[in-house]
């Protein structure tokens, strides 16, 4: 599996952090998360469920596909494959817009240098035209 947003989506019925604090704290007695008290405040609360459901709440595809019997496995070294590839066509991506504009630039150097030219040299046939 390649490295989607819809491939990380916890299932619906998730809890969130833009949850009610009471509905935090239920989701943290249903999945009896340890250390967590009504008194606590909102954001300790999330922070335990959140550390809860990232380490035993998979994401919903993975669900569907123990379901139908597949095994899926996803490490780090090919979630970084994946960033490093995106990476160095971005990079190669610039340096080709880089090198079109370069060429674009000494050919425009290159026409003004020869209006340039062509200028001087008009100006010199006038000179001698009109003559000492």
């Amino acid at each position: 599996m390649e490295n989607a947003k819809y491939h990380k989506g916890r299932p619906f019925d998730t809890a969130k952090g833009n949850w009610k604090k009471g509905d935090l704290y239920q989701a943290c007695v249903k999945f009896k998360v340890p250390g967590v008290s009504s008194t606590d405040l909102k954001a300790t609360i999330w922070a335990a469920l959140k550390k809860h459901i990232d380490e035993h709440i998979p994401p919903a595809i993975v669900e569907m596909a123990r379901t139908r019997g597949y095994h899926l496995c996803m490490s780090m070294l090919d979630l970084r494959v994946n960033v490093l590839l995106q990476l160095k066509q971005a990079l190669e991506a610039r340096r080709q817009k880089l090198r079109q504009l370069k060429v674009q630039r000494e050919q425009e150097a290159k026409e003004r240098i020869n209006v340039a030219k062509l200028r001087e040299r008009q100006d010199l046939e006038t000179r001698r035209q009109a003559g000492p």
